[in-house]
């Protein structure tokens, strides 16, 4: 069954503020549409886990931050910010 990807406001904002400073603005938008296809598939096999229903993913080049809500089939994406070289804290 496939899950609903929902981008919070504040995750909207956050894309939005890193595809307008991107000088590679493609990059950005692939990765959004790989973001929206994958966590519509199996949102749980994806990433790191972190607190109860959350997780992070690497997208390259974007980082996301997301939360599964099994009994809605939805997958809230709840942050993004840009993958860097170096440690992601």
């Amino acid at each position: 069954m496939k899950y609903t990807v929902i981008w919070t406001p504040n995750a909207e904002r956050e894309l939005t503020a890193l595809w307008l400073r991107s000088r590679l603005r493609y990059l950005i938008t692939q990765a959004a549409g790989r973001v929206d296809k994958s966590f519509a598939r199996d949102p749980k096999t994806l990433g790191e886990s972190r607190d109860a229903n959350r997780r992070i993913a690497f997208v390259s080049p974007l980082v996301v931050e997301f939360e599964v809500v099994d009994e809605r089939r939805t997958v809230f994406v709840r942050a993004v910010r840009e993958l860097r070289d170096g440690p992601v804290a």
